[in-house]
């Protein structure tokens, strides 16, 4: 992929979603090896979290493989190297057992790995899209990133079948996002992303707004399929 000059945030996810997110009867016989492959790493995780496995954080083999077959499925093979350090994340219970969030944080710091790789810098000359869709962020947790998140979590918690689903802590970085100045999500971000529950503020969007706004993805979508 080239470099992040020429890659505006939203298109560079669309691109990247549009890969995992499509039926899989439409995936290529490579990106359907890749997927098994993944989904048994997936299962032997899964085991080591719940025999509490302690060499599991040392095993940078098994983690970087891990990492390898996320990045094929999700980040179009992009991402090489995610730093999980285990003291900066927390990554074991007291008695030492690594956390079955491990996974998540993998997934988190992946996210932000392909968008500080591959997207428009802010300052980018060439491309408006930064300052237009709010995407200046301060943590790197704005919408650019909230919306791939979004993606990647749904779409792997609906792909590969863990113990426990996968939460990329979306709404607490919007938090801290909003704190540190960035990211006021509109309402149609709110029913989106966050399922009507703003995570700034705890407010449920009224329904006849949620409502308004299936009516209006069921539009674009019948619009779309009949065009």
């Amino acid at each position: 992929m080239a470099s992040h000059q020429h890659h505006p945030p939203m298109a560079l996810i669309a691109a990247a979603t549009y890969r995992f997110e499509r039926p899989e009867t439409l995936w290529t016989r490579d990106e359907w090896v890749e997927l098994a492959l993944l989904r048994q790493w997936s299962r032997v995780f899964a085991w080591k979290i719940g025999h509490g496995d302690r060499s599991l954080l040392r095993d940078n083999d098994f983690l970087q493989a891990g990492l390898r077959y996320t990045s094929v499925v999700f980040f179009v093979g992009c991402i090489n190297y995610v730093p999980l350090n285990p003291e900066h994340f927390n990554l074991r219970s007291p008695d030492g057992r690594p956390h079955q969030y491990i996974l998540s944080v993998l997934l988190h710091e992946a996210c932000h790995a392909f968008l500080r790789m591959y997207g428009c810098l802010p300052e980018c000359a060439a491309c408006s899209e930064a300052s237009h869709l709010d995407l200046m962020d301060q943590t790197g947790h704005g919408l650019a990133w909230q919306t791939l998140a979004f993606n990647v979590e749904r779409s792997f918690n609906r792909l590969c079948s863990l113990p426990g689903p996968v939460d990329l802590n979306r709404r607490s970085a919007a938090k801290l996002e909003a704190e540190a100045g960035g990211f006021r999500p509109d309402n149609e971000t709110i029913g989106k992303l966050f399922d009507g529950k703003c995570p700034i503020t705890d407010v449920v969007l009224p329904q006849r707004i949620l409502y308004q706004q299936v009516l209006t993805q069921i539009n674009n979508l019948t619009n779309t399929t009949s065009g």
